[in-house]
């Protein structure tokens, strides 16, 4: 169906968010580097979640905090406290991410570059 807000072939994990929408919270994929990467060259703000015992995720939080392009939410406020947390994030952090995310001068042409490295490397 052309209106399915994911791909649910079973060549992958089946989870695939609409872009399109303003806001969109994929609590699978946390802040790992695939979702980070995907948000950051499609210029999607961050609202990640991420896993005490995961030290990747924990130190993409803190670099793109650092860069202000996304923010982050612990899990007890998650689960407790999201509520009062949402509004507050949408009023006040998420608009200033949304511009920055608007303006970041990051590259984000990686396929591309890994893709004409490999093939320098092979001729």
């Amino acid at each position: 169906d052309d209106n399915d807000d994911y791909d649910d072939d079973d060549d992958d994990d089946g989870e695939h968010c609409d872009i399109t929408k303003p806001l969109e919270v994929d609590a699978q994929d946390g802040a790992g580097f695939n979702t980070i990467s995907e948000c950051i060259g499609l210029r999607r703000p961050l609202l990640l979640l991420g896993e005490a015992a995961n030290p990747e995720m924990l130190e993409n939080i803190m670099n793109l905090k650092k860069v202000q392009l996304g923010s982050f939410i612990s899990m007890d406020t998650f689960e407790s406290e999201l509520h009062t947390f949402l509004p507050d994030f949408l009023a006040h952090e998420y608009p200033y991410i949304r511009e920055r995310m608007a303006q970041h001068t990051l590259r984000t042409t990686g396929a591309d570059t890994i893709a004409s490295a490999i093939l320098k490397h092979l001729t």
